[in-house]
């Protein structure tokens, strides 16, 4: 009599396995490769918002601080200036003083550009009180 071996033995496909393998990790790569490619995306359009807003943040400050001295001035006479900004050398401004909607009113218009843009980053319009002079009358004195 003959005795049986009660083994059995399973053929492994290793090279199938493999195979499979390498689609698993080539899928998982590009799929990484895609996710990083937004996530910089994404990262760079944030700089950038980030950036105009301190320029538009920057330019408001400028504006307002040259519509004090313009106020300061206390000229109600029609001008128009240009100049830049002696701190920042890269920031011009505009300035146009004018009538207002009333004789005793004047208006104050400051643009602030950024380098040589055409375009304004910030406008501003104040109005302010054109001071009168008195007339003897007026004041209380008689003539």
């Amino acid at each position: 009599m003959m005795k049986r071996s009660s083994t059995i033995r399973f053929r492994s496909k290793p090279c199938r396995r493999a195979g499979s393998i390498l689609l698993e990790v080539s899928v998982s790569a590009f799929v990484l490769a895609i996710a990083v490619a937004g996530s910089s995306q994404y990262l760079t359009n944030a700089l950038n918002s980030s950036e105009k807003t301190q320029r538009i943040t920057r330019a408001a400050l400028m504006c307002e601080s040259r519509i004090a001295e313009a106020l300061a001035e206390k000229s109600s006479a029609v001008t128009s200036e240009e100049g830049v900004f002696e701190t920042a050398r890269d920031w011009r401004w505009k300035q146009v003083v004018e009538s207002g909607p009333f004789s005793s009113v004047g208006r104050v218009t400051v643009l602030v550009f950024f380098e040589t843009g055409k375009k304004p980053v910030c406008s501003l319009t104040r109005l302010f009180p054109i001071a009168r002079e008195k007339s003897d009358s007026q004041a209380g004195n008689p003539r």
